[in-house]
């Protein structure tokens, strides 16, 4: 598979995590929502399903998007980043594809920063919401 038969194809992915960007912020405002009108298992069931789908699509969508096709584009960024400097790395392939003006892999990386962000969000709400004993 080419590049260009591998970029219409990460144009589907960016359409999948738009998708599941949005059912991310449900599912953290229906967590919100449960904390006050019905009970802590309720948030914590709804937090728990938020993070599995989260976990769940990032093993099989983000690895697709970042093995097969960001690591490919980018090869001498990433030989010139070290692997466990990700966050470096993800941000040196976003200035790049920013200054190529790819649309595509700059879309791909900063919804992979969003779903993130929407996940720890998650967790720091539940840690707010649900009192320990």
């Amino acid at each position: 598979m080419n590049m260009a038969e591998r970029t219409e194809r990460m144009k589907k992915f960016i359409f999948m995590n738009n998708i599941v960007i949005i059912i991310q912020i449900v599912l953290v405002a229906l967590s919100v929502i449960f904390n006050f009108l019905i009970d802590d298992f309720a948030v914590f069931i709804t937090v728990f399903i938020h993070i599995a789908i989260f976990v769940l699509y990032n093993i099989v969508v983000e690895s697709i998007v970042e093995y097969g096709y960001l690591r490919k584009k980018f090869v001498k960024i990433c030989d010139e980043t070290h692997y466990l400097r990700y966050f470096e790395l993800k941000k040196r392939m976003y200035r790049a594809s920013k200054n190529k003006k790819d649309m595509v892999s700059s879309k791909l990386i900063l919804q992979s920063a969003i779903k993130s962000f929407i996940a720890v969000l998650s967790i720091i709400s539940i840690l707010f919401m649900i009192p320990f004993e």
